[in-house]
């Protein structure tokens, strides 16, 4: 369990914070615009942000409950 954030390198922000617990998956799609997290404890997905812009790059950040943040460079087709 932790939390995620989407940061949007262009516009030096973050776009989106959701928590997650195990087996949470966060997706950014670049060609839907938009970023859905599913959840396996809620057996759903939601769509939580829809203003994902192609041409920015993005950096997904998981920060565990109790631990380091790690960041997973993402980047969208030029």
């Amino acid at each position: 369990p932790g939390m995620v954030s989407v940061y949007d390198e262009k516009t030096n922000s973050i776009v989106h914070s959701t928590g997650v617990q195990p087996s949470s998956i966060v997706t950014l799609n670049p060609g839907s615009g938009n970023i859905t997290v599913t959840d396996a404890n809620s057996g759903g997905t939601q769509i939580v942000y829809t203003a994902v812009d192609k041409s920015h790059q993005y950096q997904i950040w998981f920060i565990p409950i109790g631990g380091e943040s790690t960041t997973e460079p993402q980047s969208s087709p030029q």
